[in-house]
């Protein structure tokens, strides 16, 4: 999202290196730089845990619950509400990454004014296309790197949190 909203210049690699000295300068670099410290679940679930009771929570991993099974999840889902289950919605995609081709439009976008005028005046769903025809797809993470990031910074966290949540989280090895 920072890469699409302009707010990140460095790279992938890069961003990362700079990461802890970043989160040094406050709040605001905490939440457009956090990459790595946001991604320790284990920490996060923790915090949870002191207030509620396991039982009152269900906690499902988007690559291994909700991809493979999504009805399965929407039901159970359902019935841990107590809300009815007839019919289950589509799983479509409504997030995919994206970056704006041109930086100078990147800026005006995130502009108040111009941000307000445009809101004004365009539909949110003609914004959405506006949008879309004016970025272009974020490039793939490489498979090696995440595989390096896990190993490097998540492989303890991802223990405990199997540990935690009592179930394999095969889909972040």
């Amino acid at each position: 999202m920072n890469l699409r909203k302009g707010y990140e210049k460095k790279s992938f690699a890069d961003a990362l290196e700079a990461e802890e000295r970043r989160l040094e300068q406050g709040t605001q670099s905490m939440l457009r730089y956090s990459y790595i410290s946001r991604g320790y679940y284990h920490e996060q679930i923790s915090r949870y845990l002191e207030y509620f009771d396991h039982s009152m929570m269900r906690i499902y991993v988007f690559e291994q619950d909700i991809i493979p099974a999504w009805e399965n999840v929407w039901t159970g889902l359902c019935s841990f509400l107590d809300l009815p289950h007839d019919a289950t919605p589509p799983l479509q995609q409504s997030n995919s990454a994206r970056q704006i081709r041109s930086p100078l439009v990147s800026w005006a976008m995130r502009q108040p004014v111009l941000k307000r005028m445009k809101n004004k005046v365009i539909s949110r769903n003609a914004n959405l296309k506006l949008r879309h025809a004016l970025s272009q797809r974020a490039p793939a993470a490489d498979p090696e790197m995440i595989a390096a990031l896990n190993d490097r910074y998540f492989k303890n966290d991802i223990k405990k949190l199997e540990t935690l949540l009592n179930r394999p989280l095969n889909a972040w090895r």
